[in-house]
């Protein structure tokens, strides 16, 4: 941000539990115009419980997104459009009706039938509670948020879906930059996971008959957040070409990727003709490496307010100007 300061930035930080965070460590510069600060657990506590029907017609098309997930197929526009309006307004499907309507009872009480192959219900319920009651509060924010030209998210989950929903909601070009694979990560913690209890199963064949019922509820849940991401993000702007290789299932990764190279190696190929005061191989460093480690809790999305049109270039030189 600093080396773009024809730009305005409003930032949007979004965390787990507030009392894993000290405070902040960095001044902000003068280009940033706005920050907010939320915390995805703190809106956890259930208030008290209210009789409520539900509308029919919202939970409907949840029901069709879900359908589609499963699919691993595309989410139609529509579809997609009115789910993510519905989130969170009286008029669709706010909180209360999603904690205590007779329609969410019914919807879970369904899915629990049709799809859990795990024995306790207990367990899936509150899974279902606890996993889907952070979205009305990013669709809050959504709504809330400063007007912005253009929204930019450094990853997929809860980020991604906030700037998905301002592309749909607001009509904002929404550009994604993924420096890895963050469904392939988030797998990874998901799988090793110590707070999520798996049914035994001594007769599994491999590595998904052996993680429970829940704890791939969990991970397609990530995956799913990452699609909407991918359907609604262009560009998604990759940190090497690696990414795009690497992925087997195209539905992972779609075409509007861009592959960000970091070093030409082409020109590099030609050997170089030893001199006599030519460091030994052990005395010079091939290639600097810097890595920047992020918990599943720590994604903040930027949300950018320039004066002018945003070109993919510019999304360039922020990503190179950020490392």
């Amino acid at each position: 941000m600093t080396g773009l300061p024809q730009y305005r930035f409003s930032l949007v930080f979004m965390g787990g539990d507030r009392n894993h965070y000290g405070k902040q460590q960095y001044e902000l510069p003068d280009n940033v115009v706005h920050l907010e600060c939320h915390y995805l657990m703190d809106n956890l506590a259930d208030a008290k419980p209210k009789p409520s029907k539900g509308k029919r017609t919202a939970f409907d098309t949840q029901r069709k997104l879900h359908d589609q997930f499963r699919s691993n197929e595309p989410v139609p526009a529509g579809v997609l459009s009115q789910a993510l309006r519905d989130l969170g307004r009286k008029a669709g499907i706010s909180k209360e009706d999603f904690l205590y309507s007779q329609e969410s009872w019914q919807m879970i009480d369904e899915s629990y039938r049709q799809y859990c192959t795990e024995p306790s219900f207990v367990d899936y319920f509150w899974t279902i509670r606890v996993m889907h009651a952070p979205l009305f509060q990013i669709a809050e924010i959504a709504r809330n948020i400063p007007a912005t030209r253009t929204v930019h998210a450094i990853s997929t989950g809860y980020a991604g879906l906030l700037g998905a929903m301002l592309n749909d909601i607001r009509g904002v070009p929404f550009i994604l930059t993924e420096h890895g694979i963050y469904t392939k990560e988030r797998k990874i913690d998901l799988s090793q996971a110590e707070w999520i209890r798996d049914v035994s199963d001594k007769v599994s064949t491999n590595l998904n008959d052996q993680l429970g019922y829940i704890r791939q509820l969990w991970i397609r849940f990530f995956e799913s957040l990452g699609r909407l991401a991918y359907q609604q993000a262009d560009p998604i702007i990759s940190l090497y070409l690696g990414n795009q290789q690497r992925v087997s299932q195209p539905r992972e990764l779609p075409p509007q990727l861009l592959s960000e190279p970091g070093v030409n190696l082409s020109a590099h190929r030609a050997p170089i003709a030893p001199t006599e005061n030519a460091p030994r191989p052990h005395q010079c460093a091939n290639m600097l490496a810097c890595f920047r480690f992020m918990p599943a809790s720590h994604e903040i999305a930027l949300i950018l307010r320039p004066r002018k049109r945003l070109y993919f270039r510019i999304a360039h030189r922020m990503m190179a100007r950020s490392r």
